[in-house]
């Protein structure tokens, strides 16, 4: 009797063990949406291990891994990160529909929280309620046809800055090759700071200044003196010194010609905002633009034809004149050019949204709170 109550009891102990390590891995395991294709499920952390891995052997970011899941299973697949599901939709009529259109969707609040530790009254921190909306309407002019023409003639003489300083570094190195990746950021900082704030903090001044009288040895690559940036370049509390000015800037007397009242902390991470994104976007497109354009010497030659046609060869700082932009029979190779390197570029490859009800997408049920991946079209 006591070997047959052993026998029984180890045998009950194993099967509930094993009953147990199945209950647990069951729990653990991810629940995929149904309907909505996904890489196969070898592990309670879903696709991380397999994301992990492609880091480690260089294969790319995380858009790299999304975009070889869209390649696999086409515009509507889903990644599973442990228990949480991010469905992937590769088509942007579809994600036209659901953001601009329909208005189901809100900023992750993953994304929201992560901002949220250093700019919390930022708009990229805030859901889609009244107080984003009074954000938006102060930031809003900023980006409107009307500001741009009034700061062309500073966005102009920007540019002339960064040419200027090439020539400089031209006539050091001749036709050798030098890298531009920080003139781009040192003059969108200069070129951002000066529409927002109304003057420049001089960063190309400090790029001048690092220059050496002469390269002694060129080569077919030269590397410049590193450049010691100004404050703001190098950290925002130059703004914090800066909000007294600024108030009396064009970017927040936009914002004053309405009827709200806007707290200087609210507008002191606007600005931020503003000025550090701005900054970063249109310094990294324009380092893919240039990559682009020196490997395709016929489209860079049409380019510069059509603005010298367009605009005239004048290098004095004029404002533009917004009516021939608007003419896209007139600047074709512009836009193409434009729409070419945003598209390659991928500054804003991905864009996270949490739904805010119960959606079809594709003709697949996607449930309210799923965080969807917009991508640019993969393929």
């Amino acid at each position: 009797m006591n070997v047959d109550a052993t026998f029984v009891n180890a045998a009950g102990l194993v099967v509930g063990s094993a009953l147990l390590i199945q209950l647990v891995h069951s729990w653990l395991r991810p629940r995929p949406i149904p309907n909505i294709p996904h890489n196969p499920i070898t592990s309670f952390l879903g696709d991380i291990p397999a994301i992990s891995r492609a880091g480690k052997n260089g294969d790319g970011l995380f858009a790299d891994f999304v975009a070889h899941t869209v390649s696999i299973h086409g515009p509507i697949s889903q990644i599973l990160l442990g228990w949480h599901r991010l469905v992937i939709v590769n088509d942007k009529a579809e994600m036209e529909r659901i953001i601009l259109r329909e208005k189901i969707t809100d900023t992750s609040a993953r994304l929201r929280s992560v901002f949220a530790t250093v700019l919390p009254n930022s708009q990229i921190s805030l859901p889609a309620n009244e107080i984003w909306k009074k954000h938006r309407r102060l930031s809003g002019p900023s980006m409107s046809r009307r500001y741009l023409e009034r700061m062309s003639e500073r966005i102009a003489a920007g540019a002339n800055d960064l040419v200027g300083l090439w020539q400089a570094k031209y006539t050091l190195v001749g036709c050798s090759a030098f890298d531009p990746v920080l003139d781009f950021h040192l003059a969108t900082m200069d070129g951002i700071v000066n529409v927002t704030l109304g003057h420049s903090i001089g960063c190309m001044k400090h790029a001048y200044d690092a220059l050496p009288s002469s390269v002694q040895y060129p080569s077919s690559v030269v590397h410049f003196p590193p450049v010691d940036p100004p404050l703001l370049y190098k950290s925002g509390k130059f703004i914090v010194k800066e909000v007294e000015r600024s108030l009396q800037s064009p970017f927040p007397r936009e914002g004053r010609e309405g009827e709200e009242a806007f707290g200087k902390e609210n507008l002191l991470d606007e600005l931020i905002m503003y000025i550090l994104a701005g900054q970063d976007s249109t310094a990294v497109s324009l380092s893919w633009l240039f990559k682009y354009l020196s490997t395709n010497a016929n489209v860079q030659r049409q380019l510069h034809d059509e603005m010298c046609a367009v605009f005239g060869p004048s290098e004095e700082s004029n404002n533009l004149d917004f009516d021939l932009l608007d003419n896209s029979e007139r600047v074709p190779i512009l836009e193409s050019v434009v729409a070419e390197t945003m598209r390659c570029a991928g500054v804003a490859a991905i864009i996270a949204r949490d739904l805010l009800q119960d959606e079809v997408i594709l003709g697949r049920h996607v449930p309210k709170g799923t965080l969807s991946i917009s991508t640019q079209n993969y393929g």
